[in-house]
């Protein structure tokens, strides 16, 4: 049993799958969806997602190459690193920067496709035990019912407010430092094929480029600045926030 549908969960559970075991993957959301993300991928992580046949097709879907980051200072100094100067030679010399939303649906299939069984909008709320050991989940279905799902191994890949960790007394969550404020733009000029980070004295803007005409730009300040964040963002664009 696996809690998340995101690229990890996906990805466990396309192995896993493949392998023969019976798998049972939940996730609050409904794909497709959108997710806070800077959005790209290094070389190395392309190298995974080779590994279930889906590079392609994100390829088809308006995934771009990505060569590197250029960060720019608050007095404009400038350093750029490419992944094809990396040491040892990356798996490709280029990364590859994409919506979420297209990128997590996408494992998502893959892991149905290697016949795991995929069930959205379904949270985990309990561990079940046997014996001392978690033996699954407790779960509320898009219906408000809820069911066990037993298994012998489950896996929390529901990232960084982890209900799994937050159970198994591993985790304890504390307020923000930072918090990113996520977009979509059309029409940024200036771009090259790197990603940019802008810093500042009190946090920094990444631009990303994720299609033909398509920028995720993130600003991340301090919690103590992202209360001033007020108001409609319109409907221009799609926006985001999450902890950092």
């Amino acid at each position: 049993m696996i809690a998340g549908a995101g690229p990890a969960g996906s990805a466990a559970a396309a192995l896993l799958a493949r392998a023969g075991w019976r798998v049972v993957v939940v996730d609050r959301a409904a794909f497709p969806r959108d997710k806070a993300c800077s959005e790209y991928i290094s070389p190395e992580g392309v190298r995974l997602l080779t590994r279930h046949g889906v590079v392609a097709d994100l390829e088809a879907a308006g995934a771009v190459p990505l060569e590197g980051t250029t960060v720019i200072g608050a007095h404009g100094s400038r350093l750029t690193g490419l992944f094809a100067e990396a040491v040892p030679a990356p798996f490709r010399p280029a990364g590859l920067s994409l919506p979420r939303r297209i990128l997590d649906a996408r494992l998502v299939q893959a892991a149905r496709d290697a016949g795991a069984e995929v069930r959205e909008e379904t949270r985990v709320e309990a561990l079940l035990h046997d014996g001392g050991a978690v033996a699954g989940v407790m779960v509320r279905g898009p219906d408000g019912r809820h069911a066990p799902i037993r298994a012998r191994l489950t896996i929390g890949a529901d990232g960084i407010g982890s209900i799994v960790a937050r159970r198994l007394g591993r985790r304890r969550s504390s307020l923000p430092r930072r918090v990113a404020f996520v977009a979509h733009f059309r029409g940024v000029q200036g771009m090259g094929r790197t990603a940019e980070m802008h810093v500042g004295p009190e946090g920094y803007v990444g631009l990303n480029r994720v299609g033909a005409d398509l920028y995720n730009v993130a600003l991340v300040v301090p919690q103590a600045l992202a209360g001033r964040a007020r108001g409609d963002a319109g409907p221009a664009q799609h926006v985001l926030s999450a902890p950092r």
